[in-house]
């Protein structure tokens, strides 16, 4: 995946289930085994995106593209799909931020296989709010 003018700062495609973002508390990630298996599915993904992207530069924005094609596409809402994503980046150091994402497109798609297949793209925005990227870093 690339973005419309096809440069591309990051590509993954991530084999495997994605867990939806969990709400909780400091105290209940240590407690409850949805929040439990959400974390141990962050370190995996973290790896996953560590392996196949290489850090965003700092204090740029970003653009995120993910496309997720499930076995179950009702399972998991879209936003916290994206939101599992961005955690993943921000662990793995992969962007510094995820304040820095001023724009994300996402997209369910039904899998015609079994196994669930992620692709995430991240680039470089060429403008924000009409300003080039130069005058928005200051």
């Amino acid at each position: 995946m690339t973005n419309k003018d096809g440069s591309c700062l990051g590509v993954a495609t991530v084999k495997g289930r994605i867990i939806p973002a969990v709400r909780m508390t400091r105290g209940g990630k240590w407690v409850k085994a949805n929040a439990k298996e959400y974390l141990a599915k962050q370190e995996w993904l973290a790896w996953e995106l560590k392996t196949q992207m290489t850090p965003m530069p700092e204090r740029t924005p970003l653009c995120l593209k993910v496309e997720f094609t499930r076995a179950w596409l009702f399972r998991g809402d879209l936003d916290n799909l994206v939101k599992s994503i961005l955690d993943a980046a921000q662990r793995a150091g992969i962007i510094l931020n995820d304040a820095y994402i001023v724009r994300i497109e996402a997209e369910k798609h039904i899998s015609t296989e079994d196994d669930d297949l992620t692709e995430v793209s991240i680039w470089q925005s060429e403008t924000y709010l009409g300003q080039p990227t130069e005058i928005v870093k200051r």
